[in-house]
């Protein structure tokens, strides 16, 4: 929990042992712990005769937005908090999009099919580094393998397929692939790394 425990909670909706029930402002300690960054949905209920039932569920970060600063984004595509200096994470960096990219309705999406397309690449044991939007689509940098994918923006099910392939070919000669271009329909463009004898 990025939440530090139920004593925060209770803190935030400012809750008392031995408040009268008929006090508790339901609505105004769900707009209390709504504030906090780390919630992304709250709900709150009296149950008679003695009790306060909280439901908090809590955002799960999938990515770290690069955009001057460096910021958390969840699962939704939605950016929701700067991170701090010194934090650590292994999550994906997201660049290539400006604040102004962020205030079209379509952005939310495109971030969220990103972090998908990273989960399922993850999936493969093709962890995903860096995502970076361009006008002509996602292009991912993988952790493991010094391989850039060009992506695209869609038909991400084909285009997986042909990584499949392709990866199942270059079993245990990875290293000398330097980027796979996949946005092609009837083919995969791959460009070799060159390799210095010495």
């Amino acid at each position: 929990w990025r939440i530090n425990a139920w004593s925060e909670i209770a803190a935030m909706a400012g809750l008392s042992h031995g408040m009268n029930l008929w006090r508790v402002d339901t609505r105004r300690i769900e707009r209390e712990i709504g504030r906090h960054p780390w919630v992304r949905s709250v709900q709150v209920r009296r149950e008679f005769p003695h009790r306060v039932v909280i439901q908090v569920e809590e955002r799960t970060a999938k990515g770290i937005l690069v955009l001057g600063k460096l910021y958390y984004i969840d699962a939704d595509g939605n950016v929701f908090l700067e991170m701090k200096e010194g934090e650590k994470t292994d999550l994906p960096l997201l660049s290539g999009l400006s604040r102004q990219d962020l205030e079209y309705h379509s952005t939310p999406n495109k971030i969220q099919s990103a972090l998908l397309l990273s989960d399922q690449l993850s999936q493969r044991s093709l962890p995903v580094s860096e995502i970076q939007f361009t006008k002509a689509g996602l292009v991912l940098y993988l952790a493991s393998y010094p391989v850039v994918l060009h992506l695209g923006w869609d038909e991400w099910r084909e285009k997986l397929a042909k990584l499949d392939r392709i990866w199942t070919e270059w079993k245990g000669k990875e290293t000398h692939l330097a980027s796979m271009n996949l946005t092609y329909h009837n083919q995969v463009v791959l460009r070799l790394r060159k390799v210095t004898h010495g």
